[in-house]
């Protein structure tokens, strides 16, 4: 059964139709003599001395041409507004230009209102179908987004519960005093653990923040303190491959903030500094007040980041890949520094990244600045 959803705008036959129904409207009040009021006042606009105010050679022929202008506005497909609008304008500046050339040539005025109605009431239409047709295309992309986000928030729930299972059953396994080759292994095992759960709860919170559903806990932060905690949970993968974390926190520096969330940008960012550190180097981690902010920086020595990419950094699944330590342990989709900033702008505040940084020849310093005024945080 045909329904309205099914006649499309794309259909050739389906803008033929409805210019040619506006054609023979138009010929219907031409052949009454309904226009011909409009007629002399355009031929006055033009010539109002002219020997012949009709020059048509019957009415069939008017006729005709008035469903051959329908044919040149509905045949082609014109999805933009101002190409519609482009297209129609040079019809009309093609039709006019016929008349005006006939008049000085033969001084007769060929018919003017009723190819000009043609014209306007056709492209009225065309213009009303393909509008039509882009707000029910726009309905169908917006729930086919909501139906793949509902899927992506309940698979993101699902492994967030299988993750915390599997880390709370190396976490016993651990503590029955294994071997050292299986504490290794339990290590490893948890470490890959931890950021894959950091990386789905990441793709989680991203959509919560992007659309302003994230309800943040203000609390007033020892950041020095969350710095310390977050250095000794990630101490044990950072000595795993060579890497040496060094906090240089200033004493001191508070922040009104939700705890979980900036902890997470903490963590974050000094995973995002292992994960592209160089063996045998240093990652810097602190924090310090500066004209009246506070700061948080993460830096490590790895490959200098070019100016042209610093910009995509901020942006889900675009980050560059962890060529240094070969893929094997972490996989860099770009979701904690998304996370990272979208986070830190939701509390006021500003993330950026410098590389190479501060009287060095490479490396990358990322650095968080908060706007500790009074907080509007829920």
């Amino acid at each position: 059964m045909l329904t309205r959803e099914d006649i499309k705008y794309s259909n050739a036959w389906v803008r033929i139709i409805y210019v040619w129904s506006v054609a023979a409207i138009v010929s219907y009040l031409t052949c009454f003599h309904l226009l011909v009021p409009l007629e002399e006042a355009l031929a006055a606009l033009i010539a109002p001395d002219a020997v012949e105010l009709y020059g048509r050679a019957s009415l069939f022929f008017e006729v005709e041409a008035l469903f051959l202008f329908a044919l040149l506005l509905g045949v082609p497909r014109i999805r933009l507004p101002f190409l519609m609008i482009i297209y129609v304008a040079a019809i009309l500046f093609a039709y006019t230009s016929c008349i005006l050339g006939i008049f000085y040539l033969y001084n007769v005025i060929l018919p003017l209102a009723a190819p000009l109605l043609t014209i306007c009431a056709g492209a009225a239409v065309l213009g009303s179908l393909a509008w039509h047709e882009e707000q029910n295309n726009f309905k169908r992309l917006q729930e086919l987004e909501r139906m793949h986000q509902q899927l992506t928030d309940m698979l993101v729930h699902d492994l967030k519960k299988k993750l915390s299972s599997l880390m709370l059953s190396i976490s016993m396994l651990k503590k029955e005093n294994p071997s050292k080759d299986d504490s290794e292994m339990l290590t490893t095992l948890k470490t890959s653990s931890e950021q894959m759960l950091l990386l789905v709860t990441n793709l989680l919170d991203i959509r919560k923040l992007e659309v302003g559903k994230m309800n943040l806990k203000e609390d007033r932060i020892h950041l020095k303190e969350l710095l310390l905690t977050s250095i000794d949970e990630h101490r044990p993968v950072a000595d795993m491959l060579g890497v040496k974390l060094v906090c240089l926190a200033e004493d001191e520096v508070t922040v009104s903030a939700d705890r979980q969330m900036i902890s997470r940008v903490i963590m974050n960012l000094i995973w995002n500094a292992i994960q592209h550190a160089p063996q045998n180097t240093e990652i810097e981690i602190g924090c310090r007040t500066e004209k009246e902010h506070a700061l948080v920086r993460v830096a490590n020595r790895g490959a200098v980041i070019p100016d042209q990419f610093q910009e995509h950094l901020f942006k889900p699944f675009q980050a560059g890949s962890n060529d240094s330590l070969g893929g094997i342990l972490f996989d860099s989709t770009g979701l904690g520094l998304a996370f990272c900033k979208l986070a830190i702008e939701a509390h006021g505040g500003q993330i950026k990244v410098e590389s190479p940084w501060e009287n060095h020849d490479d490396g990358v310093l990322v650095t968080v600045t908060f706007d500790d005024q009074p907080s509007t945080l829920q």
